[in-house]
């Protein structure tokens, strides 16, 4: 793949994640609204995903990018108030 290990690792779980609920790369193309030449190309690791692009395509699987890169929603932080 052109990519580094972390964008790869993401990638994966993209692919499983499109393959466990039977979408093929066209229909979910159709779904999201990105073409099915970059959801190829983003899968073979030609092309990096921006963050655009990843939110578009996990919309109809149901997931967010905090699911997606930690496996688990991310609780809400807080930042308390600076004097």
């Amino acid at each position: 793949m052109g990519v580094n290990k972390e964008t790869e690792k993401f990638i994966l779980k993209l692919k499983e994640l499109r393959e466990s609920k039977g979408l093929s790369q066209y229909k979910l193309a159709e779904l999201s609204g990105v073409a099915q030449p970059i959801i190829n190309r983003m899968e073979q690791g030609v092309n990096s995903p921006n963050v655009d692009t990843v939110m578009k395509i996990l919309a109809p699987l149901g997931k967010t990018l905090d699911v997606i890169t930690y496996d688990e929603p991310v609780e809400k932080v807080t930042v308390p108030e600076t004097e």
